[in-house]
């Protein structure tokens, strides 16, 4: 598994455009602003949970066990 590609230019304008709108509201609906602010993190960590939640955190390299690829241990050795 190499490098991962960098996202195109179309998604990162969408996402930082996204996120100016946000902010922008926030401002502007200062009455508002704590429940927007709590819902948006709220959107923020599921999502995040969401799209990470197939990754094995705990292989060291995540992709051999991820993939099924799994390495059976060799038998002990004096044992047929």
């Amino acid at each position: 598994m190499g490098i991962p590609e960098p996202p195109a230019r179309d998604e990162s304008f969408a996402t930082f455009g996204f996120l100016y709108l946000l902010i922008y509201f926030l401002l502007r609906a200062e009455d508002n602003a704590l429940l927007v602010g709590a819902i948006a993190s709220f959107i923020a960590v599921a999502a995040s949970m969401y799209f990470t939640r197939r990754i094995d955190w705990y292989s060291p390299l995540g992709a051999t066990e991820a993939a099924g690829q799994r390495e059976t241990p060799a038998p002990p050795k004096g044992t047929a």
